[in-house]
């Protein structure tokens, strides 16, 4: 498969899938440049990453709410689950 199709970036906190085949970056000299087909270490470099897929913990979704955020760790953009009680609801 493609990188460009297994890559994402962060927006605010959020995913944004990579939907291009191509980077625009600037090079050493501060000349634009396009590259078709980047690799993994293309994207990289402007900051689009693979998704590591990591199963979320169980919880009580009655009691409980389900947090996801996401940080860059080791060239991946890894998912961390907080759970937090609702508010409102009595044990």
């Amino acid at each position: 498969m493609l990188a460009y199709k297994n890559v994402y970036s962060l927006q605010d906190g959020r995913l944004v899938k990579n939907k291009e085949n191509k980077i625009e970056y600037c090079d050493e000299n501060g000349k634009k440049r396009v590259k078709t087909n980047p690799t993994y270490k293309d994207f990289a470099r402007v900051g689009k990453y693979p998704l590591k897929e990591e199963k979320a913990p169980s919880y009580d979704s009655e009691m409980e709410e389900l947090i996801v955020s996401y940080i860059v760790e080791d060239g991946y953009i890894v998912p961390k689950y907080e759970i937090k009680a609702k508010e409102g609801v009595e044990e």
